[in-house]
């Protein structure tokens, strides 16, 4: 018999109880180490907790997948293969180049070489190892992925719910708190809606995955992560900052990277969840206000701000191309990762879990406009 919602809510309290103490006892030694050493700069604390706030998401996550591994739609051992192809294909890309270093640009390599068997057996070791390099990477960043996932899944599937609540009674006759005004302002919701015609649709279950169901996802959380990077690396406190590099402003975004598909993602589930307020004309549609308001107040401020910052000040392009570049291929990476994560093991749950709290609340209070999405 499959986890009911009592038994995902209980998984969930489990997850953030978990997340919460590692982050907090991580956070506090590395800040304390810190002080004591009296070391580096602010920035590399910052750098140092994130780089903690990312070993806090694997270690979660190793919980996080015993709970969830057995609501894959991929199984489990066509996951293992596309692991070890992804290996492999590294692995020759990566002595590809290195035999292209040496002819290339003369490398340095002056080891000599007792018999051709050793140097076989040399290249084998290598190999292998390069092989297991990867191959271990690619799985600790799958086990962080479920920390990150879980977190965020746990997180969204206490407060949607309420949100949706909040939405659907801010048309009775009762004075707004800063929470209903907050959720109003971040969903973008016209005043001339009546949020009592909040109605939810959700699409039905995935069977599968496509690849083109990664798309869209994946192109937002490039687009913030790409946009976050040019309004942090580009502001005068960085850029004109002798003591802080572009490399190393880049290095510890790298490590924040996780916090993007941690932001970004719970946005997919508002659409499939199909929440919207009807209206005479057009539905207006949850996941379109929230889109709206983020594109309003983060895109439109910021690039003020940065061509600011770039017409009043020159920028060591060289390293600022290369940090860039790092930390998109990280970002995409890690993309991918919790993106396929999240769509193959969480969202079905997550979608009929909120759907179903949320049909729930309205009606115990003296109605409901849930329907199911005929599609």
């Amino acid at each position: 018999m499959g986890a009911t919602l009592e038994d995902r809510l209980m998984t969930d309290r489990r997850l953030l109880r978990i997340f919460l103490i590692l982050v907090v006892a991580l956070s506090v030694t590395i800040t304390v180490v810190y002080a004591l050493t009296s070391a580096g700069r602010v920035g590399a604390l910052i750098g140092a907790i994130l780089a903690g706030i990312g070993v806090s998401f694997f270690l979660t996550g190793i919980y996080s997948y015993r709970k969830y591994r057995g609501a894959s739609l991929v199984p489990a051992r066509r996951i293992l293969r596309w692991t070890m192809k992804i290996s492999a294909i590294l692995t020759a890309v990566t002595g590809v180049v290195t035999i292209f270093a040496y002819l290339f640009f003369a490398l340095p390599i002056t080891a000599d070489i007792p018999s051709p068997y050793v140097a076989v057996f040399a290249v084998l070791v290598i190999v292998l190892s390069l092989f297991l390099t990867f191959l271990l990477t690619i799985l600790f960043g799958i086990c962080a992925a479920f920390g990150v996932i879980g977190v965020m899944c746990a997180i969204e599937r206490t407060i949607a719910p309420r949100v949706l609540m909040s939405i659907a009674t801010m048309g009775d006759n009762r004075k707004l708190s800063f929470g209903d005004i907050l959720i109003r302002w971040l969903f973008a919701i016209p005043d001339i809606i009546d949020t009592k015609l909040l109605d939810v649709h959700p699409a039905p279950k995935r069977g599968f995955l496509r690849w083109r169901d990664f798309t869209v996802p994946i192109e937002w959380q490039l687009l913030v992560g790409a946009v976050l990077a040019l309004y942090i690396s580009l502001n005068p406190f960085v850029a004109g900052n002798e003591s802080i590099t572009l490399t190393a402003v880049f290095s510890e975004m790298i490590n924040g990277s996780v916090l993007i598909p941690f932001v970004i993602l719970p946005w997919f589930a508002l659409q499939r969840l199909g929440a919207g307020i009807g209206g005479a004309k057009k539905e207006f549609t949850l996941y379109n206000g929230i889109r709206a308001r983020l594109l309003q107040t983060f895109f439109a401020v910021g690039t003020l701000l940065l061509l600011a910052r770039v017409l009043i000040s020159g920028t060591d392009l060289e390293s600022f191309a290369l940090g860039f570049l790092s930390f998109i291929g990280s970002l995409l990476l890690v993309s991918l990762t919790c993106t396929f994560v999240y769509l193959n093991y969480f969202e079905n749950e997550l979608v009929e879990d909120i759907s179903s709290e949320y049909s729930a609340s309205r009606h115990s209070n003296g109605g409901t406009r849930f329907r199911q999405d005929p599609r």
